[in-house]
């Protein structure tokens, strides 16, 4: 059997590395003291054991999240336990819904200080307050389910699910503004 000349021929093409993994780097105490992503972490810690949390938090340090995604009603990534062994996973919550955000909405806009602010991409001052006063916490309360879903057959493994949540964390605590994202509206949204 005769091969093709490309077949004969070695590649010299330079070969691509995978994209690297996010790599958790904040110091957990300090995250647990940053307003939204302390709290998203409270709510973590109720959804998942210890042990997921500490398993995830490993393998977020360890670079093993891929294409972290943050989307209306989700958090979503890769997570390697092994090579070989890289599953989707996803976080999934509910969204606040549009007359909620409404009522928001009308509250903010008797202070020019939320628009300010939120043009400039900054946490307003009482900010998450005001979502409560209206009844809709930003960070999923503990009656509003956190569902994890992968690709894998089973029950989804928490700690890859735990990894996910503690990279998001991270990007809440140096910009708080994406719960809103994730809560189902935008920034420009709200500012409008």
């Amino acid at each position: 059997m005769s091969r093709s000349r490309t077949e004969q021929m070695p590649s010299t093409s330079p070969r691509r590395k995978p994209a690297r993994g996010a790599k958790f780097e904040s110091d957990v105490t300090a995250l647990e003291g940053a307003p939204i992503a302390g709290a998203w972490l409270g709510r973590l810690r109720e959804e998942f054991s210890s042990d997921s949390m500490a398993r995830g938090l490993e393998s977020a340090r360890a670079g093993k999240v891929r294409r972290i995604e943050i989307k209306p009603g989700r958090i979503s990534a890769q997570v390697r336990s092994e090579p070989g062994d890289t599953r989707r996973v996803s976080i999934h919550t509910s969204l606040i819904d549009d007359l909620s955000w409404d009522r928001v909405v009308e509250a903010m806009s008797g202070e020019a200080m939320y628009a300010a602010c939120l043009l400039e991409r900054q946490w307003p001052q009482g900010f998450d307050g005001l979502f409560a006063k209206y009844g809709m916490p930003l960070v999923p309360a503990d009656s509003e389910p956190l569902e994890v879903k992968w690709d894998g057959r089973g029950h989804p493994e928490h700690w890859r699910a735990a990894a996910i949540g503690w990279l998001a964390a991270e990007q809440l605590a140096a910009d708080p503004l994406l719960m809103l994202e994730i809560r189902g509206h935008s920034i420009e949204g709200l500012s409008d």
